[in-house]
């Protein structure tokens, strides 16, 4: 099988990190940091065939575009939906000014937005007949008593057992 690489001698060697050199025999030496590329441009057929020996930074094969997932959680992580993704750092932002600089507690916050849950439907149930609308229609829920029992009396059993061994 022939060799695609052929040894020929260099009019000038790459002497930058990002240099282009030509040869005689119309020999393309492209060096880009450690990465040296021959191309023979008698050979090449296409400027798609160019296109595929571009060098890719960290080696990848493929655009970032598509390795994060091509969809939009990747045009949100690249920034390409500027709307969404000011959005998200924007909310990503707030969170961390929260939580790390005025030092608020998840359950603290958790507590807060029930209490105002509570606060709005009280609120709207008791204001409805002033701005004529319909009170908020909350469905009564009913747990069994069996099931609990059940997990009472195992939580207890277990217990037992680990203190008995104590």
């Amino acid at each position: 099988m022939a060799s695609r690489f052929e040894a020929t001698t260099l009019v000038n060697s790459p002497s930058y990190p990002n240099s282009i050199v030509c040869s005689n025999e119309n020999l393309i030496v492209v060096a880009s940091g450690h990465l040296v590329t021959i191309l023979d441009h008698g050979k090449l057929a296409s400027p798609s065939s160019i296109k595929a020996q571009i060098y890719r930074l960290f080696g990848r094969e493929r655009p970032v575009h598509h390795v994060l997932g091509g969809g939009k959680p990747a045009d949100v992580f690249l920034g390409r939906n500027k709307k969404i993704s000011a959005g998200v750092l924007g909310g990503a932002t707030a969170i961390w000014v929260l939580f790390e600089l005025i030092e608020y507690h998840l359950l603290t916050l958790l507590c807060h937005i029930s209490i105002l849950a509570l606060a709005l439907l009280f609120l709207w149930s008791n204001i409805h007949t002033f701005i004529h609308k319909t009170p908020p229609h909350i469905p009564q829920v009913h747990l069994p008593e069996e099931p609990f029992l059940q997990i009472a009396s195992a939580l207890t059993i277990e217990l037992n057992h680990a203190l008995k061994l104590l």
